[in-house]
C-alpha cells in the first residue's frame, strides 16, 4: 500500500485516492519493439534488463506477452521505410527477488542474439 498525499486530520473530497494498492511481486516492463525486430522475438524467451537506477546490475526476465496489433502507427505506412516506424508492446516479466525495481522506473530490455 501506498498513501498517496494524505495526513491524519485532512479534509479528503469524494471519489479522490488516499491510498494505492500495489502488486509488487508482479514486476514488468512494456517496451516498443519496431516491426522490423519483431520476427526475432518469441514468447518465453529468455532476456536481460537493466535500470538507471542500478547500471551495473542485470536482472533476468522473460517475454510474456508480445502485441498482436502494432502500438503507434505513422499516418502514412505506403513505403518499407515507412512500415519499419511501428512498434509493438511487448512485456517482459523481471525476476527480482529484492524488490529493486519500483513501479514506474525506466528500463532497458536486451534480447541475446541466437
Amino acid at each position: 500500500m501506498e498513501v498517496l498525499g494524505v495526513r491524519k486530520g485532512d479534509l479528503v473530497p469524494p471519489n479522490t485516492p488516499i491510498v494505492r494498492a500495489m502488486h509488487l511481486d508482479d514486476r514488468w516492463v512494456k517496451v516498443f519493439v519496431p516491426s522490423t525486430q519483431l520476427g526475432k522475438l518469441r514468447h518465453g524467451q529468455a532476456v536481460e534488463v537493466t535500470c538507471d537506477a542500478y547500471p551495473d546490475r542485470r536482472f533476468p526476465g522473460k517475454i510474456i506477452q508480445i502485441a498482436t496489433i502494432s502500438e503507434f502507427t505513422p499516418r502514412n505506412v505506403a513505403t518499407a521505410d515507412e512500415r519499419a516506424h511501428q512498434v509493438f508492446g511487448v512485456k517482459v516479466q523481471v525476476e527480482d527477488d529484492g524488490l529493486v525495481f519500483k513501479p514506474g522506473m525506466a528500463a532497458e530490455v536486451y534480447v541475446p542474439v541466437e
